[in-house]
């Protein structure tokens, strides 16, 4: 994907994440800041959300933007949890959605490799 398409994403999504720093929120001044070329617009640049590879970028982006936030709620709830029930009840529950068990994924791995994989007969 070209620079020009991430950063414009990122200035989207998650300016924190930019490598240039745009003056403020408008486009033209993320424009400027990027160096796009002057026949980009912002509709223009709208129309990139339709690419399949730039919905990927923005999904992957969004969840990990969405771990990130729950792992920032996670730390205030165990600094609160100390002297509030109600936060520790909280924090529980965040504890089943953050750290919910997938499945080990080495096993799972290990159970699609045949039991043979080295050419030796299994002992019957």
């Amino acid at each position: 994907m070209p620079e020009y398409k991430a950063n414009y994403i990122f200035w989207r999504y998650a300016p924190e994440c930019m490598t240039c720093t745009p003056e403020n929120k408008s486009f033209d001044s993320f424009k400027a800041a990027a160096a796009l070329p002057e026949h980009f617009t912002e509709d223009s640049c709208k129309m990139w959300l339709l690419d399949a590879d730039v919905q990927d970028l923005v999904r992957l982006l969004l969840e990990r933007k969405n771990q990130q936030q729950l792992l920032d709620l996670h730390e205030k709830y165990v600094v609160k949890a100390e002297n509030d029930p109600n936060s520790l009840k909280a924090l529980l529950q965040l504890n089943e959605t953050l750290f919910k068990n997938t499945g080990n994924q080495l096993y799972n791995l290990l159970d699609a490799v045949p039991d043979d994989v080295i050419g030796e007969e299994i002992s019957k």
